[in-house]
C-alpha cells in the first residue's frame, strides 16, 4: 500500500483524497458548511461560528496590537464574520491562504484648493469557522492595513502593503503563542504574499518593528508623502 503524509500524518491514498478540514488540513472532515467547506468534528468545538463572539475575539486583538505594539487607530471600524460564499461575492475570490479583507470608504472636501478628509466607514472582513489562533492572524493581519493607511495613506506597493500586514500580524502570532502559523506564511502558496512577508523579515531582521516602521515612513515619503 502507498502512504501519503499530510501535515506530518500517513494516510492511505484513497483516505488522501477525502475532504480536508479548513483548520488542521487534515483529510476526513466530517462536516461540511452550505458555503462548500469542510471541518473535522475536533476543530468544529473551537471554530469561530458567531458574530458576537467573533466581535469580542476582534476586540481583543486590536487592543493587544495596541497594548503590544503600541499601533491603534482612533476610528471605528465595522466588523462581519462571513461565509466562503460571502467572501467570494466579496473580494472576487477566495483561497484557503486569504481569509480576510479591509475595505475603506472615504469622503473629501475641498475648501480654499485644499481637500482635505471629512468622513471615512472602515470595515473589516474574516471568514467564518476559523480557530481562535487562524481568526487572530486574520484580524492582525486586517487590522495592520487599517494601521498602514492611517500612517502611510500613499503607499500602495502590494510588496509593501501585503508585507507590512503579514510583519505585524507575525509578531502577534508570536506573542500569543502561535509561531506555525508565521512558518505557513513563508509557505504560502501564494508567492507574492510569502515573498512579501520573506522581504519584512529581512528588513527586520536588526531592529525589527523599529526598522519596518522606518522604512514604511520612507516609502510613504518617496510616493507623495502625508495626506
Amino acid at each position: 500500500m502507498q502512504w501519503v503524509t499530510v501535515n506530518n500524518h500517513k494516510y492511505c491514498r484513497n483516505c488522501a483524497k477525502l475532504p480536508r478540514c479548513l483548520n488542521c488540513g487534515l483529510p476526513g472532515a466530517q462536516n461540511r458548511f452550505a458555503d462548500g467547506r469542510h471541518i473535522c468534528s475536533q476543530c468544529l468545538a473551537t471554530a469561530i461560528i458567531d458574530q458576537v463572539q467573533a466581535e469580542k475575539l476582534f476586540r481583543q486583538v486590536r487592543d493587544d496590537i495596541y497594548a503590544y505594539l503600541n499601533l491603534k487607530t482612533n476610528h471605528p471600524i465595522h466588523f462581519r464574520l462571513i461565509d466562503a460564499a460571502a467572501f467570494m461575492s466579496l473580494a472576487g475570490k477566495h483561497s484557503s491562504s486569504q481569509q480576510g479583507h479591509y475595505e475603506v470608504s472615504e469622503r473629501y472636501r475641498t475648501r480654499w484648493g485644499v481637500q482635505s478628509r471629512v468622513a471615512g466607514t472602515y470595515t473589516i472582513y474574516v471568514l467564518s469557522a476559523l480557530s481562535p489562533p487562524r481568526f487572530r492572524n486574520t484580524a492582525a493581519h486586517e487590522l495592520a492595513h487599517d494601521i498602514g493607511f492611517e500612517l502611510f495613506p500613499v503607499v500602495q506597493k502590494l510588496e509593501d502593503v501585503e508585507g507590512f500586514a503579514e510583519y505585524i500580524a507575525a509578531i502577534m502570532n508570536s506573542y500569543w503563542g502561535n509561531d506555525n502559523l508565521n512558518q505557513e506564511k513563508l509557505q504560502n502558496l501564494q508567492k507574492d504574499y510569502a515573498n512579501a512577508y520573506e522581504k519584512f523579515l529581512n528588513i527586520g531582521s536588526k531592529d525589527g518593528l523599529k526598522d519596518v516602521m522606518a522604512y514604511m515612513e520612507k516609502q510613504n515619503r518617496a510616493a507623495g508623502g502625508r495626506r
